[in-house]
């Protein structure tokens, strides 16, 4: 695969909000939330790569609209960087994905890195075009 290629993969998982996933205002937990993009984006990590990814750090994480209980969201974790020590991903929660009340609910920068046999960053090895993607 290219590096264009590989700026192409995109993962979408999707979620229900049930009534223990909600926090005291009545909407989805952030926590949850995050962690649901994290899922998405180590998943996206690993078909980038064929290796085992860690979640180094979060930025950027904007909680720009609630999601409320029993609705249906949609996670994509696209990539925005792809660098030679760590791999930056795009994620996006959208609530209503497929309904008439569509709307980016939270956006956030997740950053995966591999590491060494004491757990320090090293560079990372992208797949290539012999590999074949699971």
């Amino acid at each position: 695969m290219t590096q264009q290629d590989l700026m192409h993969m995109t993962v979408v998982h999707y979620h229900t909000v049930n009534e223990q996933m909600l926090n005291i205002n009545g909407t989805l937990f952030g926590g949850t939330a995050m962690g649901w993009m994290d899922n998405a984006g180590h998943e996206l990590s690993i078909a980038l790569t064929g290796k085992t990814m860690y979640t180094f750090t979060v930025d950027k994480i904007k909680f720009i609209k609630p999601v409320f209980l029993h609705e249906t969201v949609e996670v994509l974790a696209q990539p925005f960087e792809l660098g030679p020590v760590k791999l930056v991903l795009q994620l996006t929660l959208t609530a209503d994905p497929n309904g008439p009340n569509r709307r980016t609910a939270i956006t956030g920068l997740f950053t995966f890195v591999q590491v060494d046999e004491q757990y320090r960053p090293h560079r990372i090895q992208y797949r290539q075009e012999t590999e074949g993607i699971c």
